[in-house]
């Protein structure tokens, strides 16, 4: 697939005593994606330096030499929308066919409904998934969802995600 993923990773407060997993689900994710051919990644933490949504890594930089900046620490609030559209603008200079954002969260945004109208925007132009860390609240926000409590869940998570995305289809 000719494809652009952006991962967002929520490093807010909330995310404290979960943060290990949410940072190795992120860091595993982002080196798969990588070795897919025609896939490219840029991975993201919100809320970042000054509050804002800071990149991880870059489209076009590669993973695995950029290991250390995954270990990100958790504080402050959860600004999910601001980091969506972040994302999307991310998203939309890239030229690959399909777009791809993922969302890693314990799922509980600042503005919710903002994150809702969000969501009816970009449908239709850019896919969008959650995996909720030790949470299901994900599923108020984003139809194409799925769970881990533990990194080792993350390859089920990610099939029952994309379950979903072909029951939409």
């Amino acid at each position: 697939p000719d494809t652009a993923v952006h991962v967002l990773l929520d490093a807010s407060g909330s995310m404290s005593q979960i943060q290990t997993i949410a940072n190795q689900a992120t860091v595993s994710l982002a080196l798969a994606i990588q070795g897919i051919p025609k896939c490219d990644i840029a991975v993201s933490m919100f809320p970042g330096i000054d509050g804002a949504v800071s990149p991880i890594v870059r489209r076009g930089q590669p993973v695995r030499a950029n290991l250390g900046r995954f270990a990100v620490n958790s504080g402050g609030s959860t600004p999910l929308a601001e980091a969506m559209l972040y994302a999307v603008k991310e998203l939309a200079f890239s030229k690959r066919q399909r777009k791809v954002l993922i969302v890693i969260t314990d799922g509980g945004p600042d503005n919710g409904d903002f994150v809702l109208y969000l969501n009816r925007l970009i449908k239709g132009h850019i896919n969008t998934y959650a995996i909720g860390i030790n949470s299901t609240a994900v599923s108020q926000y984003f139809e194409q969802w799925s769970s881990i409590s533990d990194v080792a869940e993350l390859t089920q998570a990610l099939f029952t995600i994309a379950d979903q995305c072909f029951e939409l289809s």
